[in-house]
């Protein structure tokens, strides 16, 4: 099917090759390359605590992070596909909402880049391969009948806790390691509570209208716009403060992630607490994207500490 059939006023692509080009170009961007990225530094991260980069266990490392990439890829694809009619309420950008891309090839694409990851890590190995399915299995269930987790706020939480510990937990076994220590354990239980509580408060501000028309029991939609702000904020400090408590415990090692992680929950109450009377946002539905914004930082902020952290130690030993 073409992808720009039956899109008023877009004419049919005549050149075949540039067609294929800007349907994957169109893929890629409903599949929120942010948060692509942001997967496979989850992963680069739990790599490096592992000792996923030792020179024996680099390439293997490296293989996974593409291969978990496609499973990300194709997980979001597929929200796209079922998100359409409240991203049309929300007014979104994105391409399928937008009628740039048409819903059946993104399946397509969904479905070929699933295959592939699939493939992929049968060649990585049995049990990599079982956290692949697993993952695109979470990622299905949330978007998908006939359990469409993401219509309730619990399970669209506990689904964002659960996808991130997958891709830690795949890390960890690409890289073959043994029990996770006490260093990774907090910084994966951490960061994957930050990514569950505060990233789906902080993502359904915006988007409560367009929820509310589909049915979806989100907090926003539940508690309103100023309860749930005040509750992103107090998510936000309770979590990042309990990371830098545990990381205290833990050692040296989490010093600046656990900084980066309270800074950025400061920053997420900042942006995100109803200062104005009423608590009335300056955006009628939610008040932009500001909130969820800060948080993405902050799980950038967090892990990247850690990672550079861990690659220099890596090129210190070796050197």
């Amino acid at each position: 099917m073409n992808a720009l059939q039956g899109i008023p006023g877009r004419a049919v692509a005549a050149n075949p090759g540039r067609e294929l080009l800007s349907s994957l170009r169109l893929c890629l961007t409903e599949a929120r390359p942010v948060v692509a990225v942001m997967f496979a530094l989850r992963y680069l991260t739990a790599a490096a605590v592992a000792g996923g980069f030792e020179r024996a266990t680099l390439a293997r490392a490296l293989a996974g992070s593409a291969i978990w990439v496609l499973a990300v890829l194709s997980t979001y694809l597929m929200n796209g596909t079922t998100d359409v009619a409240e991203d049309r309420v929300n007014h979104s950008r994105r391409p399928i909402a937008s009628g740039r891309l048409a819903p059946a090839t993104a399946r397509r694409a969904a479905g070929l880049s699933a295959v592939a990851a699939v493939a992929g890590g049968l060649v990585l190995g049995g049990g990599f391969c079982l956290l692949v399915v697993a993952f695109l299995g979470v990622g299905y269930l949330y978007s998908a009948p006939p359990v469409c987790a993401k219509r309730y706020a619990a399970t669209s939480a506990l689904t964002g806790v659960m996808l991130a510990l997958l891709t830690y937990g795949a890390a960890w076994a690409a890289a073959g390691a043994g029990p996770a220590g006490r260093t990774g354990v907090i910084f994966c239980a951490g960061a994957a509570l930050w990514t569950g509580i505060v990233g789906s408060i902080t993502k359904d501000i915006p988007d409560a209208a367009g929820d509310m028309a589909a049915g979806r029991r989100t907090i926003a939609v539940r508690l309103g716009e100023t309860a749930s702000r005040r509750l992103a904020c107090g998510a936000a400090v309770t979590i990042g403060a309990g990371f830098a408590v545990a990381a205290g415990l833990a050692g040296s090692l989490l010093v600046f992630p656990a900084a980066a992680m309270l800074g950025g929950a400061l920053l997420v109450s900042v942006v995100t607490w109803p200062w104005r009377p009423g608590g009335a946002s300056a955006r009628p539905g939610g008040g932009g994207r500001a909130p969820y914004r800060a948080f993405m930082a902050t799980q950038y902020a967090a892990h990247l500490c850690l990672l550079l952290i861990l690659v220099l130690r890596a090129l210190t030993l070796v050197g």
